[in-house]
């Protein structure tokens, strides 16, 4: 009888070790998954907008946008700041649905998942231009990223370039 309870101990204390061990994994993961949310890795970008062609930076997490800049095709420069972010709650909450439901991923596939169960697609973007490299405006839309979670996709805006007049538009381009 005291060696079954013996064992009874003995297994309980491990269950709640393993536990414990997988527990402390999830919440190193989700630490490294916010610290990357800090970071970002510039992207080529090519499209029919008013960013032709240019530079993306995305957040090295998930692969949202932060800002871009390159040439329009109004012969000048545009700068855009994104904005429309999920908070880091949804975020935790999101990453701990996945880890309930899938159990334990390699890491690329857990931040595709936990990107897909996010789904915050939408962004709003605020900028700066020139038109024919000396006039100065501001470019505001929108943005509907269909990025993936390496910040590779495409993505369709539709705005609005105020400069010498204004210039309505809706574009897509994808970056690389």
């Amino acid at each position: 009888m005291l060696r079954n309870a013996a064992l009874l101990l003995l297994t309980l204390a491990a269950c709640a070790c393993l536990c414990t061990a997988a527990s402390a994994q999830e919440r190193s993961r989700l630490q490294a998954l916010f610290d990357d949310l800090q970071y970002t890795e510039s992207h080529f970008t090519l499209g029919f907008d008013m960013l032709l062609i240019g530079s993306i930076e995305r957040d090295r997490a998930l692969g949202y946008p932060q800002s871009a800049w390159g040439f329009s095709p109004m012969l000048g420069v545009v700068w855009r700041d994104y904005s429309g972010h999920p908070s880091l709650a949804r975020i935790r909450r999101a990453a701990e649905s996945v880890d309930q439901v899938y159990g334990s991923l390699p890491e690329d596939e857990w931040r595709r998942l936990v990107k897909q169960e996010v789904n915050d697609r939408f962004f709003a973007y605020f900028g700066v231009m020139t038109t024919f490299f000396l006039l100065p405006g501001v470019d505001i839309g929108v943005m509907w990223d269909f990025a993936d979670h390496h910040g590779v996709g495409s993505s369709l805006s539709a705005g609005v370039a105020v400069g010498w007049f204004p210039l309505k538009y809706v574009g897509v381009s994808h970056s690389f």
